[in-house]
């Protein structure tokens, strides 16, 4: 169904700006040799391309996933390496890459420990072969204290033992219902109120992923300690993990209509993301920002272009609420800049809006994708001096 498929896309791109996903170094080879001998990990380049196609799909389907950047992030120290870099084509040669993309598994000496040929578009699967890839470089392991238990989290709360394994049992219990796609509710109910839970980060992480699901009885143990949850992640953590919660609440109901047989205008988009958005976030402001995030995704989506830079233009004033870090705020103004690029048709006050978002996202955060939309948005100006500074830098991050 299209438009179920479009907001698993949308669910996507949120979880691409929003949440955790592979942390990808800057392509340096002797420093990432360097910091694996500090930290003991094995590096992971991926040998990439812009004109890849599979590599896209890896980034978009893969990469951006939170399983996948935890278990990377704390195993590997991780790069890419494109086919426009000096040092490619001796990769190429050297670890004989056949195509793209192509992950390679490295310890500090540049030694290939681990190959992965070819896209691995199953996240599952895609752990796996991170899994094996560890195996093979155990050895390397050994001095950085992570003797195996590779997961984000963990710990006990250091209260009574017995309640401890009670409430680990739970979990596990959680977790299999959880995969299993089978009712987890009263469990989970009881999760919630036992004591120190709110000190275990087992159980306090289950509990917010099942929030992001948009479990409605998730959101309404979350609205009974809202406090609780914000004094433990902080503001912007929690607003991120909302996000995901209000995006998937969202989705649910915009299907169980369009399945009804009902169409759906723009507008009435915006009001059911609004009142999903409304029903978990304490303040109005991060309310409405969500909810232009939301519309904007669901107007690029179906190439609504005048509605698409409008909610653009309503979405990056929220920026600043709904994402704590520069980086994070950097990737909303690059991609406001790219669509009003990608949409001005010879259009000047459309390429000036774009290299207007596209300078105040290198203002706090440089990449190759918003410096190749400022040079084409100049170059379509016909500045070419200002166009070729911004592909030479391009270039340069490559």
């Amino acid at each position: 169904m299209k438009n179920t498929i479009l907001f698993t896309a949308i669910l996507t791109l949120v979880s691409s700006f929003s949440f955790a996903q592979i942390k990808f170094e800057k392509f340096d080879w002797e420093k990432l040799k360097q910091q694996a001998a500090v930290e003991h990990k094995i590096i992971m380049i991926d040998m990439t391309a812009t004109w890849c196609g599979w590599c896209k799909v890896m980034d978009r389907d893969v990469f951006s996933k939170k399983s996948v950047g935890d278990y990377y992030n704390a195993n590997f120290i991780s790069s890419k390496l494109y086919d426009t870099h000096q040092l490619s084509e001796e990769f190429v040669k050297k670890y004989k890459v056949d195509g793209f993309p192509t992950l390679l598994f490295l310890d500090a000496k540049g030694t290939l420990i681990y190959t992965i040929d070819g896209a691995v578009t199953d996240v599952n699967a895609f752990i796996n072969e991170g899994q094996a890839a560890r195996a093979k470089g155990a050895h390397i392991y050994k001095n950085n204290g992570n003797n195996g238990n590779n997961n984000i989290g963990g710990g006990g709360t250091g209260g009574d033992e017995v309640e401890e394994i009670t409430m680990n049992d739970l979990i596990e219990r959680i977790s299999l219902a959880v995969e299993n796609e089978e009712d987890y509710d009263a469990q989970y109910h009881q999760l919630l109120k036992m004591s120190g839970v709110f000190d275990n980060e087992d159980a306090l992480e289950l509990i917010v992923y099942i929030l992001e699901s948009g479990n409605e009885i998730a959101i309404s143990d979350f609205k009974a300690q809202e406090q609780r949850f914000y004094d433990q992640y902080g503001e912007y953590a929690l607003t991120e993990r909302l996000l995901m919660a209000g995006s998937n609440m969202t989705i649910r109901a915009f299907n169980e209509i369009y399945e009804a047989g009902k169409d759906l205008t723009i507008q009435d988009v915006d009001n059911l993301a609004s009142a999903k958005f409304k029903k978990i976030f304490r303040d109005a402001e991060k309310a409405k920002g969500a909810t232009y995030f939301i519309v904007a995704n669901y107007c690029m989506e179906y190439e609504y272009i005048e509605e698409t830079l409008d909610y653009l233009d309503k979405m990056v004033a929220y920026t600043t609420s709904l994402f704590a870090t520069e980086e994070e705020r950097a990737s909303i103004y690059a991609l406001a800049a790219f669509y009003n690029y990608e949409y001005a048709a010879h259009d000047n006050a459309r390429l000036q809006k774009a290299i207007k978002y596209g300078l105040k996202s290198d203002s706090m955060d440089s990449t190759y994708e918003n410096y190749m939309t400022l040079g084409n948005a100049y170059d379509a100006l016909g500045e070419d001096e200002k166009s070729a500074k911004y592909f030479d830098l391009a270039t340069e991050l490559e």
